[in-house]
């Protein structure tokens, strides 16, 4: 067999089973894909004179905050993003980003199987009222470091 047919069969047989492979995972994964699963939530704090920075990153596996990795708490984890409504989140009041200037951006990230959202905090709690539990539960959390 002349070695260019034996090429493009090689090929024909890679295509057809990448093919197969991204049909059989459409079929599998489209119930998944509605649906946006929250992975981590980020709360990061930068800024002022000093350059200060603080980061503390949730997942349902793991918090890691200033080096430190610690095993999340099932129940917490749960309660967490529980509270969490991301259509409030991504309508909730942005304030404008200042650490460039000497201020201090205080901003949430929330990670999910389709995409981050995020927000840079305002100073008035009354903007996230209907985010009353969510930001308890974070409050809460960041007091431990």
């Amino acid at each position: 067999m002349h070695p260019m047919v034996m090429n493009m069969r090689i090929i024909f047989l890679i295509f057809l089973i990448i093919t197969g492979f991204q049909i059989s995972g459409v079929s599998q994964t489209k119930a998944s894909q509605d649906d946006e699963q929250i992975l981590e939530v980020e709360y990061f704090s930068s800024g002022s004179e000093m350059g200060g920075y603080f980061d503390l990153k949730i997942s349902k596996s793991s918090i890691k905050c200033y080096g430190q990795k610690k095993k999340t708490d099932r129940l917490f984890w749960d309660r967490l993003i529980a509270s969490i409504n991301l259509t409030d989140f991504d309508n909730a009041p942005h304030a404008k980003a200042t650490s460039s200037i000497d201020g201090i951006d205080n901003i949430i990230r929330i990670k999910t199987t389709k995409r981050v959202h995020s927000i840079v905090l305002t100073s008035n709690p009354n903007d996230y009222a209907n985010m009353k539990t969510f930001i308890d539960l974070l409050s809460d959390k960041l007091k431990e470091y």
